[in-house]
């Protein structure tokens, strides 16, 4: 089974206050497939999924939480402008 991790990066507007969020995501099966093809560094993209959290700890002891989009939809739109 395929699958694609990528990092998509959100424009956030918190009170007038521009900044940007990194959220990793993932596809699986048939959509990592085919959005891999289409996809380049920058493509603005719109999807549906369900959000994947867990907490562990690393070998350090360190605690670590780790939220990925589990996407069900991605749609990529590299012909729009940015």
């Amino acid at each position: 089974m395929a699958v694609q991790e990528l990092t998509i990066a959100v424009q956030q507007n918190l009170f007038g206050r521009y900044s940007v969020g990194h959220f990793e995501g993932m596809l699986v099966g048939e959509l990592a497939e085919t959005t891999g093809r289409k996809l380049r560094i920058g493509s603005i993209v719109a999807v549906e999924g369900s959000l994947w959290m867990r907490e562990y700890r690393d070998r350090q002891g360190k605690k670590v939480n780790e939220t990925k989009v589990i996407m069900d939809f991605i749609e990529v739109k590299n012909d729009e402008k940015k």
